[in-house]
């Protein structure tokens, strides 16, 4: 795995991989991997919200939610997902970045272990520490992880 510190966020995938934001950047390396409404635009994309404050460990409530999602993705046959994570205002630049990144890489990992569990191993899911939530940086539902598809 390769982590990637890009603008304002982080990413971690496969060094064969390539990460694109939409038209908001261009690709790092390989074959493109353009993300569909990365960032929470869309408004029906999985979101595992409620981190407590500067945290990313998983309660048990966010692994229910993580649970309900690997049950969808087992059904699908879309082999790529991108976990966001984001935070609210609270600490500075640096301490949201990592918090973002811990909080998709929390996600992600246990993502891809129940995955493994339910025989969908391949599945490949990158995780990216947004920062700061754009649209909502003073509430608590900013600190949260969106999954979504890739393709």
């Amino acid at each position: 795995m390769l982590t990637l510190m890009e603008g304002s966020g982080v990413f971690d995938f496969p060094t064969n991989a390539t990460v694109s934001r939409n038209s908001q950047s261009s690709a790092v390396r390989g074959d493109l991997i353009y993300t569909q409404q990365v960032g929470g635009s869309n408004p029906s994309a999985p979101t595992i919200s409620q981190f407590a404050c500067g945290s990313a460990v998983l309660t048990s409530k966010l692994r229910t939610q993580i649970s309900v999602i690997a049950k969808s993705i087992v059904q699908h046959s879309v082999h790529a997902y991108v976990c966001v994570g984001y935070t609210d205002i609270l600490g500075g630049a640096n301490l949201n970045a990592s918090l973002s990144f811990a909080r998709a890489r929390a996600v992600q990992q246990y993502l891809h272990q129940l995955l493994v569990a339910r025989g969908r191993g391949a599945v490949q899911i990158f995780a990216y520490g947004a920062g700061v939530n754009p649209t909502a940086p003073h509430s608590a539902s900013s600190r949260k992880v969106v999954v979504s598809l890739l393709g």
